[in-house]
C-alpha cells in the first residue's frame, strides 16, 4: 500500500512538472512569433500606473482601478516584463486546473489533459501578450477557487492561512475588475454552506470569515475612500454610469427633460455609430467629452448623472432593458479572440494559427453551450430540492452564471471579452461532467 501511494504521488509530481515544461516551451515559441500588444484601453491603465509610481494624481478621474496598473508598476512599465509575468500566471493556471481536476478524478492522465487544454486555448494565450487586465483577472479568479479548495482540505492550522490568502485575492480581483466585487459575497455564502456540513468549531468559523472579509474590505473600501478624497466619488470606478448607458442608450430618447442636454448629444453620436456599424453600443465613449463640456460636469459627476438617468429608464421601461440585457448575455458566450494577426511573423504563422483558431472557437462555443445545458440541469435540481454530493461543481456553475448575468446587467459591449476570466471554470465544469459520464459508462460510479 505504501509503495502504491508513493508511486501515485511521483506520477502526479511528474505530470505537474511536465505540464509546467510544456507551458514554458509553448510560451517560448509564442514569444518568437508575436509581441506585446497595446489596445485602446491600455493607456488608461498605463496612466494610473504612472500616477501610482510618482504619487502625482493630477488629472486622475477614477475611471481605472489599481489592480492591473500595480502589475504594470511592478513590471517597470516594460511591456515584455508584463507579458512575462502574465505568461507565468498562465502556467500557474494550468497547474491549478490540473490540481482541481485531480482532486475529483484522482486520475493523473485526465487531469493532465485538463491542464493542457487550458495551455492550448488560443484566446487566453493571446491575452497574456495584451496590455489589458483579462490575464490577471483570469489568474485571480482561478486562484480564488484553488484557495477555497485548499482551505477545505487543510487542517485547522493551515486553513486560516488559505482563507487569509483568499481575502487578499478577492480584494485584488475587485481592484482589477470592479465587477469581480461580487465574488466576495458569493464565496462567503459558499463557506457558510460548507460549514453547515462540517463540525467546525464556532470560533474557527468566525476566524475564517474574518480572515476572508478583513483583507478584502481593507483593499476595496480603502480604494473607495481614495476615490472619494480625490474625485468625490465613493466606489471602485467612476465608469458605472457610462457602462449602464450602453443599455439605456438604446432607448435614451425616452429620457426625461432634465437629461435633455446629454440625451440630445447622445442621439447625435448614436446616429453616427449606427450608420457606421449598425450597433449603438460604445456610443457613450464618443459622446462623453462633449457631454462634459456642455454640462460642466466632471467625469465622475457625469457618471453619477448617467447612472440616475439609466436606472430611471430601466424602471420606466423594464422590457426594453430586459431585451438589451438578454442580447448582452447571449454575446457573453461567443468566445472571442483579441489579437493582431499581422504582428505574427513569419506570415505563415498567421495562416496556420488562423485555421487553428477557427477550429478552437467552434470547440469553445460548443463547450459553452454544453456548460449552459449542464447549468440548466443543476438549476432544475436546485428547484426540486435535490441534494448535491458535488458541492464544488454546483458552486462553479453558480459562480459563472452569476458573473454572466451581472455583466450583462451592467453593460452591453464587449461582454465576450469580459467572459474570458471565467472560461477556465467553464472548461473545468464541462471536463468534470464528461468525466462523470465516462465513469458511469464504465460502471465505476
Amino acid at each position: 500500500m505504501n509503495g502504491t501511494t508513493k508511486q501515485s504521488g511521483m506520477s502526479k509530481t511528474r505530470a505537474l512538472v511536465l505540464l509546467g515544461v510544456v507551458g514554458v516551451l509553448l510560451r517560448a515559441a509564442f514569444w518568437l512569433v508575436y509581441e506585446p500588444i497595446v489596445f485602446p484601453d491600455s493607456p488608461g491603465y498605463e496612466s494610473l500606473a504612472l500616477q501610482l509610481r510618482t504619487l502625482d494624481f493630477t488629472g486622475y478621474n477614477g475611471a481605472r482601478s489599481p489592480g492591473f496598473p500595480l502589475l504594470l508598476f511592478a513590471a517597470g512599465g516594460s511591456y515584455r516584463a508584463v507579458w512575462l509575468i502574465q505568461s507565468l500566471m498562465g502556467i500557474g493556471i494550468s497547474l491549478m486546473l490540473f490540481q482541481l481536476a485531480y482532486r475529483r478524478t484522482r486520475s493523473v492522465r485526465a487531469s493532465f489533459v485538463m491542464g493542457l487544454a487550458y495551455a492550448l486555448t488560443m484566446n487566453l494565450l493571446f491575452f497574456e501578450a495584451s496590455i489589458l487586465s483579462e490575464a490577471l483577472s483570469t489568474f485571480l479568479v482561478v486562484l480564488s477557487v484553488w484557495l477555497v479548495v485548499q482551505a477545505q482540505d487543510a487542517g485547522p492550522s493551515g486553513r486560516l492561512l488559505y482563507e487569509l490568502g483568499l481575502g487578499v485575492v478577492l480584494g485584488w480581483a475587485a481592484l482589477t475588475r470592479p465587477l469581480l466585487l461580487f465574488l466576495l459575497p458569493v464565496y462567503l455564502l459558499y463557506f457558510l454552506y460548507q460549514w453547515r456540513l462540517t463540525s467546525a468549531r464556532r470560533a474557527d468559523r468566525v476566524a475564517g470569515l474574518a480572515a476572508v472579509i478583513i483583507p478584502a474590505a481593507v483593499l476595496i473600501v480603502g480604494w473607495g475612500l481614495f476615490n472619494r478624497a480625490t474625485v468625490g466619488y465613493f466606489g471602485l470606478t467612476t465608469n458605472t454610469g457610462y457602462n449602464l448607458t450602453q443599455h439605456s442608450g438604446g432607448f435614451i430618447e425616452r429620457a426625461p427633460a432634465e437629461y435633455g442636454t446629454i440625451r440630445d448629444i447622445y442621439l447625435r453620436y448614436r446616429e453616427e455609430r449606427l450608420a457606421e456599424s449598425g450597433w449603438q453600443t460604445m456610443t457613450i465613449w464618443r459622446a462623453y467629452p462633449e457631454m462634459m463640456r456642455a454640462t460642466g460636469l466632471s467625469y465622475g459627476a457625469l457618471s453619477q448623472k448617467l447612472t440616475r438617468m439609466s436606472v430611471g429608464l430601466f424602471v420606466a421601461h423594464p422590457l426594453l432593458y430586459a431585451q438589451s440585457v438578454a442580447k448582452a448575455w447571449v454575446s457573453y458566450w461567443r468566445a472571442p479572440i483579441y489579437w493582431v494577426p499581422d504582428r505574427l511573423h513569419p506570415a505563415a504563422v498567421e495562416s496556420i494559427l488562423g485555421v487553428v483558431w477557427f477550429g478552437e472557437r467552434l470547440l469553445l462555443v460548443g463547450v459553452n453551450l454544453l456548460f449552459l445545458i449542464i447549468a440548466a440541469g443543476y438549476l432544475y435540481a436546485l428547484a426540486v430540492g435535490r441534494r448535491f454530493d458535488k458541492a464544488l461543481d454546483l458552486f462553479l456553475v453558480l459562480l459563472v452564471l452569476a458573473a454572466s448575468v451581472l455583466q450583462a446587467m451592467m453593460e452591453y459591449g464587449e461582454n465576450g471579452r469580459y467572459a474570458l476570466p471565467f472560461q477556465p471554470l467553464v472548461m473545468l465544469v464541462v471536463f468534470l461532467w464528461l468525466w462523470d459520464r465516462l465513469q458511469q459508462r464504465r460502471g465505476l460510479m
